[in-house]
């Protein structure tokens, strides 16, 4: 009777982390690598935040507003109980076509006085710079003086029997570019280490034989998951024409790199500065009202932070906690799509405000002594807040997740996260004839972020 067996996955086949067929497992064994926690991107994944795309630059769009106010361009002088002011809009307010939102029957309220004013006239002969006829509803009223930068809101809007319509208005949609990055790392042996060092037999969920892996897979995965995270925290998106690569096949091909999460909110987000060692549960009372200001319909609420922040937080809500109630199995329905043994590995610790759940973690990444730990840094008293939600591209009709993480791929192939070997030894057919092997490990993904204007950064600076 033959030994061969029949038919078999090929054990030759090199894994990845990656491929470990339980995210929660795999999540245990990056922690054994450095002991630093779980990177951003292994958090996506594990909430499933995870979409393939065939280009490595992709585009998605987000719905502008679909009501506006407008700023006061120049001081305007105190007109007087019962007169008109002249008000010329900021050049923020203007488009590069000209157009601009208040019309003609908009009703504004001065925000010093609550004075009620009807947009009577537009002047554009300076199309760039139109000036609007504020006229009081009330012939006691006085609209007062007004100063560059102040922001006037429209509250209502009234017309005549017999009159026409007001001008139409049109909301736009604004196109958000974001880029893949690839990652490498490389580890080398010499045939005979080959033999002394210790591999895995990798098993899928059915008991099959997946391939092997080795723990000097693991520790380059580790150099590659900090390269990740660094990215996805503080990445900023090439524009220097001179970052291309040096030499080889791919001289001169431009090095792109992803956007990181702090720099779009810093970009177009909400940084709020806050004094370390002050935090208090109270604060998150102006977190709620920015929230509902921006729209965030979302219950969940991620609460990411360095670890001296992580200390103060936990110890401030020692007492309100007593006073709480979060359900957990609500939450992992809604979040993980009911995988409680994932949620259990992410591991969140929750509290509610204001009918808002937060999903705290600790980002242990931002106390490694190496990178984001080291003296200088302060990315320990950094927080991040980060409203877990759907959004609608306007162009597609694609609901997409407010963040998540698109790795390359099509077809069957993809360049998630892949391991591959040039080698002389163990592996065959033999590439070279010098007696060594070598582990290459090769990503390509980046960050999308869309309603960064609802995320909020704590700054300690």
């Amino acid at each position: 009777m033959p030994t061969d067996a029949v038919a078999k996955i090929m054990n030759d086949e090199l894994l990845s982390t990656y491929d470990i067929a339980k995210l929660q497992v795999e999540n245990q064994l990056f922690r054994r690598y450095g002991l630093q926690g779980m990177t951003m991107f292994q958090m996506m994944r594990s909430l499933g935040r995870v979409k393939e795309v065939s280009n490595d630059i992709w585009y998605a769009y987000e719905d502008d507003r679909i009501h506006e106010n407008f700023t006061v361009r120049t001081n305007v002088g105190d007109p007087g109980a019962g007169n008109d002011a002249s008000v010329t809009i900021a050049a923020t307010d203007v488009d590069a076509n000209n157009n601009y939102y208040p019309r003609v029957g908009d009703i504004v309220t001065i925000p010093d006085n609550e004075v009620q004013a009807l947009i009577a006239a537009i002047d554009v002969t300076t199309p760039t710079a139109p000036v609007l006829t504020l006229r009081p509803v009330a012939t006691a009223s006085n609209i007062g003086a007004l100063t560059a930068g102040d922001t006037i809101s429209i509250t209502n809007g009234a017309f005549a029997a017999g009159t026409g319509s007001p001008e139409p208005a049109q909301r736009g949609a604004t196109k958000r570019t974001f880029q893949a990055q690839i990652f490498k790392e490389k580890v080398a042996a010499e045939g005979p280490q080959l033999a002394k060092e210790y591999w895995y037999e990798i098993y899928d969920d059915g008991g099959n034989a997946q391939g092997w892996y080795n723990s000097a897979i693991g520790d380059a995965e580790y150099r590659m998951a900090l390269k990740e995270d660094g990215a996805y925290y503080f990445g900023q998106q090439n524009t220097n024409a001179a970052l291309v690569a040096p030499t080889g096949d791919g001289a001169g091909n431009t090095i792109k790199t992803t956007k990181g999460i702090i720099p779009w909110i810093r970009d177009i987000g909400n940084t709020q500065a806050y004094a370390p060692g002050t935090w208090a549960i109270t604060d998150m009372d102006e977190i709620d009202l920015y929230l509902t200001q921006q729209g965030v319909t979302s219950e969940y609420v991620m609460f990411l932070m360095g670890q001296r922040l992580s200390h103060e937080v936990e110890n401030a809500l020692v007492d309100y906690l007593k006073n709480t109630d979060v359900d957990f199995t609500r939450m992992v329905n809604n979040v993980f799509s009911g995988d409680q043994a994932t949620a259990v590995e992410v591991n969140f610790s929750q509290f509610k405000k204001s009918n808002r759940t937060y999903l705290m973690k600790c980002m242990e990444n931002f106390s490694n002594i190496k990178t984001f730990g080291a003296d200088g840094y302060d990315m320990n008293q950094y927080g991040m807040l980060l409203p877990l939600s759907k959004v609608k591209d306007p162009t597609s009709g694609e609901r997409m997740d407010n963040i998540s993480t698109r790795y390359v791929g099509m077809g069957g192939y993809n360049r998630m996260h892949e391991v591959y070997p040039i080698s002389g030894a163990k592996v065959k057919p033999y590439v070279t004839d010098v007696d060594k092997f070598e582990f290459h490990i090769r990503c390509h993904h980046g960050l999308q972020a869309m309603k960064v204007n609802q995320m909020t950064l704590l700054d300690p600076s």
